[in-house]
């Protein structure tokens, strides 16, 4: 079941954005917080690593200078569809009282999380190691036919399992039960839940640019540790 909900006002999205039309295969690295509208570019030292592939294997990827807010990505040369990834490099982030209930409402962690963050003694420092993933799928037309792209190893990313329906893996398992986003070029973001098998359905009725969201969160096994917070994103430039 997916609930339609207004943008979060304080949602910044990493995500690939595909090239559109005919041409070198390319895509462009951004944060933003109004999807698709880039808004913040990438810069080339965060990036971690980035990756391509098609249904017969990978394919070159170069990185370019940032131009405005993106960050432009080289793919190729290789034939159409075409499924890119760009990790960025961990950082540790502390959050103040005041802003972690922002970050908790921002991201679909989990009830498990939730609870260890409530549980914070007072006032509260939310220290976490955070690091985030981006896919997109270049297509010549419609996204057809991704089911044949294999997961690229990010430590959580979403993979096609038929046109349509995604599998959200986080180090190769399934993520069962776990609440997603699915955000569409009109400023909606639909809640949604995997199944036991991790996967979701995009919603009926959406179309053009489109990105799913997911997010988990780690408790620390120490009480100085730090909560793993993991952000991923897989966006489609039509369906």
């Amino acid at each position: 079941m997916a609930a339609a909900l207004p943008t979060a006002a304080f949602a910044h999205d990493f995500f690939l954005l595909p090239s559109a039309g005919a041409g070198p295969t390319t895509v462009v690295a951004t944060v933003g917080s109004s999807f698709p509208k880039p808004e913040i570019a990438v810069t080339p030292d965060r990036v971690a690593t980035a990756r391509a592939a098609t249904s017969t294997g990978p394919v070159d990827v170069r990185i370019g200078a940032v131009s405005g807010v993106t960050l432009p990505i080289a793919i190729g040369p290789a034939k159409q569809p075409v499924v890119a990834s760009v990790t960025l490099k961990p950082r540790d982030v502390e959050y103040r009282d005041d802003r972690i209930d922002l970050i908790m409402d921002e991201y679909p962690v989990g009830p498990q999380a939730k609870a260890a963050v409530a549980g914070l003694p007072r006032p509260r420092i939310l220290k976490v190691n955070s690091r985030r993933f981006a896919k997109t799928a270049v297509c010549p037309e419609r996204c057809t036919g991704l089911a044949s792209k294999p997961a690229q190893g990010l430590e959580l990313e979403f993979v096609a399992v038929s046109d349509g329906r995604f599998r959200l893996l986080q180090n190769a398992s399934p993520v069962a039960g776990h609440e997603a986003i699915v955000a569409t070029a009109d400023g909606k973001r639909q809640h949604v839940t995997t199944d036991a098998q991790g996967e979701l359905a995009l919603p009926v009725g959406v179309s053009g640019p489109t990105m799913l969201f997911a997010s988990t969160m780690t408790p620390p096994s120490t009480p100085d540790g730090r909560f793993l917070l993991r952000l991923t994103s897989f966006t489609l430039g039509s369906r």
